[in-house]
């Protein structure tokens, strides 16, 4: 974490095509929201490096914070916990 203190970082946002979540169903409440066959990419550049990101789907509303990797996987698929379980911990961490 601390290489990043200090440094200059850039976010670098691109609609794409042809990506995992262009059409993406999620839940919101009780309401379905599809993907409208795009993504939105934000990368994070420090150094002239991209050193992470997250895509999310074009849709007609906000997604109210869900959040996808840049290949279009959620937290549950690369943590392999919920959401709560991992804030809960990131919270413990750096508070």
């Amino acid at each position: 974490m601390g290489k990043y203190l200090k440094k200059r970082v850039t976010y670098v946002t691109f609609e794409i095509r042809n990506h995992p979540l262009d059409y993406k169903e999620l839940a919101m409440g009780e309401e379905t929201i599809r993907g409208q066959g795009a993504t939105t990419a934000l990368v994070i550049v420090v150094g002239g490096k991209a050193v992470g990101g997250t895509a999310l789907p074009v849709t007609a509303v906000p997604l109210g914070g869900q959040v996808f990797s840049l290949s279009g996987l959620n937290l549950e698929d690369i943590h392999s916990k919920s959401y709560a379980e991992w804030l809960e911990e990131w919270q413990t961490r750096f508070r």
